[in-house]
């Protein structure tokens, strides 16, 4: 759990701005995670975050639980 935190403290470091934008493809992504966010409404920062956590190395069930909390 720890290295999702720590994936998404990289990922929000590294971002500045409108230096992201997220793609169809990965919003689909972030929705497999948390079916029941609203990803047309996810920020690009948030999309970032979440799509950072998801190609961490963590356990899928720990990932899913990352994406889940951030999007709440």
């Amino acid at each position: 759990m720890k290295t999702i935190f720590a994936s998404a403290l990289v990922a929000a470091t590294a971002l500045t701005g409108a230096a992201y934008a997220a793609t169809p493809a990965q919003l689909t992504e972030i929705q497999k995670y948390a079916p029941n966010a609203d990803v047309t409404s996810v920020s690009d920062r948030e999309a970032a975050l979440a799509v950072s956590i998801i190609r961490s190395g963590d356990s899928e069930n720990d990932k899913r639980q990352g994406v889940q909390n951030l999007l709440r």
